[in-house]
Formats: structure tokens, C-alpha cells, sequence
């Protein structure tokens, strides 16, 4: 990424993801860009989850274990496949 990218990532994070005004987003050092970036990446992880996977990942709608799995985790009683 050359410097140009950079500033420009941190200009669509800011306007972006932070919803600043460009104004504020241009009076901002790099340092406190990326800092509130990683802030609110923090905030969406804690309300949201980390993105690890949890439960059972389905290869296919054929994975007959993998259905039985993800509806006994949905509080099924029985899945009939």
C-alpha cells in the first residue's frame, strides 16, 4: 500500500466507519485515526462477537451431522433427515 492508499483508507475509515465530518477527519493526526479505527473495531467484536466461529459449520445442505448439529444448537428437539 503506498502512502497515498494509506491516507486514503484513513480518510474512508474516518468519514466511513466513524461517521466524522471530513473537516474533523483532516484535522486528525494518523496516530488518532487509526486509534479510534481500532477502538471501534473493539466496540463491534464486543457487541457482536469476534468473528470466531461458534457451533457447527455446515459444508453443505447434504451434511446430514452438520444439520442434526446446528438445529440440537437451535433448541430442536428432533431433526428428522
Amino acid at each position: 500500500m503506498t502512502f497515498a492508499d494509506y491516507c486514503e483508507w484513513l480518510f474512508k475509515i474516518g468519514t466511513g466507519w466513524l461517521g466524522w465530518p471530513p473537516a474533523i477527519v483532516l484535522s486528525s493526526t494518523m496516530r488518532e485515526l487509526r486509534l479510534a479505527y481500532e477502538g471501534k473495531v473493539s466496540m463491534l467484536k464486543a457487541i457482536h462477537g469476534g468473528g470466531e466461529k461458534s457451533g457447527p459449520v455446515l459444508t453443505s445442505a447434504r451434511d446430514v451431522a452438520g444439520v442434526r448439529a446446528l438445529m440440537k444448537g437451535l433448541g430442536a428437539r428432533r431433526a428428522e433427515l
